[in-house]
């Protein structure tokens, strides 16, 4: 085919389209609605097929493409990775349960610079714990210091309500520490750490001259 006819023909199908353009956009409408209706039928009955055998519908592609595919089912992550518990404290026995009072330093230090020097009066134990009583200067009447496991308590005016005091309070931490096993681990590995650091040796507390059991 010449140019000149290829001209001619393009000339005429411009004016055919120019007059006969909503004639042609009609037709192509209802071909595509004839399409989509076709597809949409198609859909129907291979979901109504799934529903009444179980299977799975499959993919149908629209008009001019596929669908795009569906996206693919969540899983829920496996427990396996899951933190597991923490294992339970075992618990102490009673004897070996070592209570760390909750103030005051250890050692021979006083909570003020400005007290007299502390004298030792008497040492005894008591449900396996070690009582130091010191006695803050000398003369009579001085107030006595309390030291439990070598670490500094409460002062007291004299050595019998000490040693009530004392004894009550060791009885109640006691009482708490059985029912608590971590309270008890944790006041026992202070009590064991802090007399490493100062190097004592684990040696028994002496006979009680007063006070004691």
């Amino acid at each position: 085919m010449d140019e000149q006819t290829q001209d001619i023909l393009k000339s005429v199908v411009e004016t055919l389209l120019k007059k006969e353009a909503g004639k042609f956009r009609g037709l192509i409408q209802k071909e595509l609605a004839s399409k989509v209706h076709a597809k949409i039928e198609e859909l129907k009955k291979a979901l109504s097929g799934s529903a009444v055998t179980g299977d799975a519908p499959k993919v149908v592609k629209e008009v001019g493409g596929a669908m795009a595919p569906s996206a693919p089912p969540t899983t829920t992550p496996s427990s396996d990775n899951s933190v597991p518990p923490p294992a339970p404290v075992k618990p102490l026995a009673a004897k070996d349960i070592k209570i760390a009072p909750s103030s005051g330093a250890s050692g021979d230090q006083t909570l003020d610079p400005n007290f007299e020097k502390e004298f030792f009066v008497n040492t005894y134990d008591y449900k396996g714990q070690k009582v130091v009583v010191k006695q803050i200067g000398t003369g009579f009447g001085k107030p006595v210091r309390i030291y439990i496991n070598d670490k500094s308590w409460e002062f007291f005016p004299g050595p019998n309500a000490a040693s009530s005091a004392t004894k009550a309070y060791i009885d109640g931490m006691m009482k708490d520490a059985k029912k608590d096993p971590e309270l008890a681990r944790a006041m026992t590995d202070t009590v064991i750490g802090d007399k490493k650091k100062a190097g004592q040796p684990p040696a028994p507390a002496a006979k009680p001259k007063w006070g004691g059991r």
